[in-house]
Order: structure tokens, then sequence, then C-alpha cells
């Protein structure tokens, strides 16, 4: 079994104090310039409240949510923490992997592009740390996700998936 997890590593205090009062001047300036616009209080105080409230669940998401990447026997577990909650976003066998590169590979943007029955970003790291996109199959539909594993990782999943192998 081998485990990691992808989070941001320096959260500073005075960037998050920084967002926060940034959403609030935000937050100040979309309600007068409702206020301006419609002479509806309780419309633009609903509007307000839902810009709030949208405000508030991107910072958390993006300062606290983080990725444990898990590799048990063939199985590829990727779990989302947010706080002490946590919920399981994948569970593949590392033989369901067609294509596992850099995301500074040449074909990264056509792959990006292509049309897949779910694209997902399973990473809140630093946008330095080297990420890595997956191509998998499950049901014949294909799935496409990105991540930020170890060298660590990436070396025991090829080596489990000879497939990979040569396609990396």
């Amino acid at each position: 079994m081998h485990q990691e997890v992808s989070k941001k590593e320096n959260i500073c205090l005075f960037h998050i104090i920084l967002c926060i009062l940034g959403s609030g001047i935000l937050l100040i300036l979309f309600n007068y310039l409702l206020n301006m616009l419609f002479n509806h209080a309780s419309v633009v105080d609903l509007l307000t409240i839902l810009a709030a409230t949208w405000i508030g669940y991107v910072l958390i998401r993006n300062y606290f949510l983080f990725y444990k990447y898990q590799l048990i026997e063939e199985d590829l577990i990727i779990r989302e923490v947010l706080g002490s909650k946590e919920k399981i976003r994948l569970n593949i066998n590392v033989h369901q992997i067609k294509k596992m590169k850099s995301k500074k590979h040449k074909d990264y943007k056509t792959d990006k592009k292509r049309k897949y029955f779910s694209k997902n970003r399973m990473y809140n790291g630093e946008n330095t740390k080297e990420g890595y996109y997956c191509i998998y199959t499950d049901f014949d539909k294909e799935y496409y996700f990105e991540i930020q594993p170890s060298k660590k990782m990436l070396e025991i999943i090829t080596k489990k998936n000879e497939k990979l192998m040569t396609k990396c």
C-alpha cells in the first residue's frame, strides 16, 4: 500500500485575510451596483447573500480541500477531504488506465479537448508541481482526470500497468 496527499503546502494567514477583505469589498460593490439598477431591496439582498455564499464556498474549497491518493494492490483510490469529511472520488484498477502523461506532454491539449463521460481535477496543490492527466475506461465509457502524484507513485502505477510503461 502506498499513500500520499496533494494539498497546498504554504497556507499564509495574511493571504487568507486579504482574500476575505477583497471578497468583502467585492460584495459591497456588488450590492451597491444592484441597488442602483433595481428598486427591489429584497431581490438585491437575496442576490448579495447568494454571491456571499458562493464566494465563501470557493474560498473554503480553495484553501481547505485536499486529496489523498492511495494505491492498494492494483487499485487506485482518490479521496477528497474537506475538514473531517472524506469522500471517495475515484476507485479504479490500474489496468483500466489507458493513458497517463504529464500535462507538459504535446498530447495534453488535444486529449483535454476530447469528449469524455466525465472530467475531473483531483488536486489542490501548487501549480508549480508537475501535474499528470489520466484517461481510463469503465463500462465502455472514457473518463479523464488530472492529479499531482509523486514520482514514487508514478513508478508504482507504471510497474503495475505494463501498457503505461511504453506510453509514458
